[in-house]
């Protein structure tokens, strides 16, 4: 009878004490790459993640080891036609750079983040580059430059916010219609479309007279791949459209690939697997060949990046995996930004943000 209850005891306090570490977010279950002493953080990429702290801007690699950057501030873009939203999902280092503003001429500067060199050239507003090739913003006309900070030509328009991908380039005209232009500023794809994305596996989806579709690199249409709704996703040749009845997943190789009931949570910025809702009212994840990656036990939907999904439980946040494995307790606060890249979640813990760890070296 001692033993037992000894057992007991034992038991009732080991439950006390998760329940207490669980309800307090204690430390150990965190394991900060850089520790939560920034009233900021924007996601790592390329091995660098932007910090900061009043108003000094520092770049984090994955040592955890941070570098000042001193006379610069974010660059916030003014968020019409055309111009580029740098705030969270595009404030990042993309070919080894990225841009700040000077506080002392108020333009945007590109840096080398090996370095911390500024490249030539001051903008009133600059995108992230991609391959090999940033838009940029100067008085009424928008230009592009090279990865030297050399200007190379003018654009016959306004540019999307998705730069260059296999060598075409969204922009739009007077008149808010979209095209493509090619690497040397020309138009590939004459301006028609009412919004346009990024090519991928040689197609784009556009949408026309309310409907999206897909098309080729020559503009022509895909056959079979229109369809009334709401575009949710894309990926390559793949996309999600929201329907009155639910939602389906369809491929312009394949044909349809799922159907569904229900409401989904996705976006274009999103990785797969995505969200869609089951019907006992829980979220389902699905991968980009609408197979079941894995069932939610949770009420609130992850959006997912590079491998990682970010999900609510009460007021606090926590991470799951593409296999739905819980990475981290929901123990963190809840952040705008937060975002997973390099195997590194830029996260808020007790009012301040740092960087987290999501996977063991």
């Amino acid at each position: 009878m001692r033993r037992m209850l000894l057992v007991v005891l034992v038991l009732s306090a080991c439950s006390l004490a998760w329940l207490a570490a669980r309800g307090s977010g204690a430390d150990e279950h965190l394991d900060w790459l850089v520790p939560p002493e920034y009233d900021a953080t924007y996601h790592f990429s390329e091995g660098y993640g932007i910090a900061e702290r009043g108003k000094q801007l520092f770049l984090a690699d994955l040592q955890g080891i941070l570098r000042p950057i001193d006379g610069y501030r974010l660059a916030v873009s003014h968020r019409g036609k055309g111009s580029f939203d740098v705030i969270g999902d595009n404030l990042y280092v993309s070919q080894h750079r990225f841009a700040l503003v000077s506080i002392q001429d108020n333009k945007w500067h590109y840096f080398v983040a090996q370095t911390l060199r500024t490249l030539p050239g001051a903008w009133d507003e600059g995108a992230p580059f991609s391959e090999g090739k940033a838009c940029v913003n100067e008085g009424r006309r928008y230009y592009v430059i090279d990865l030297q900070g050399k200007r190379l030509f003018a654009l016959p328009g306004d540019p999307g916010p998705s730069g260059y991908s296999q060598g075409y380039l969204a922009v739009s005209n007077d008149e808010d219609k979209w095209g493509y232009v090619n690497t040397e500023g020309d138009w590939a794809i004459p301006p028609k479309y009412e919004w346009v994305l990024a090519f991928s596996d040689d197609v784009a989806w556009v949408l026309e007279d309310d409907a999206a579709f897909a098309i080729d690199r020559e503009g022509h249409e895909i056959p079979d791949s229109r369809h009334e709704g709401n575009l949710a996703w894309c990926k390559g040749r793949t996309a999600l459209f929201e329907t009155e009845t639910g939602w389906l997943l369809y491929n312009c190789s394949r044909g349809l690939l799922a159907t569904g009931k229900g409401d989904t949570m996705a976006d274009t910025h999103m990785d797969a697997p995505l969200a869609v809702e089951s019907p006992d009212g829980l979220w389902m994840y699905i991968d980009a060949e609408g197979r079941q990656a894995f069932k939610g036990s949770f009420n609130s939907w992850a959006p997912f990046h590079n491998g990682y999904g970010v999900f609510s439980e009460g007021n606090r946040v926590g991470v799951i995996d593409s296999r739905g494995r819980v990475v981290v307790p929901p123990v963190l606060d809840w952040s705008q930004f937060s975002r997973a890249g390099n195997g590194v979640l830029n996260a808020r813990y007790k009012g301040k943000e740092g960087f987290l760890k999501l996977k063991k070296e």
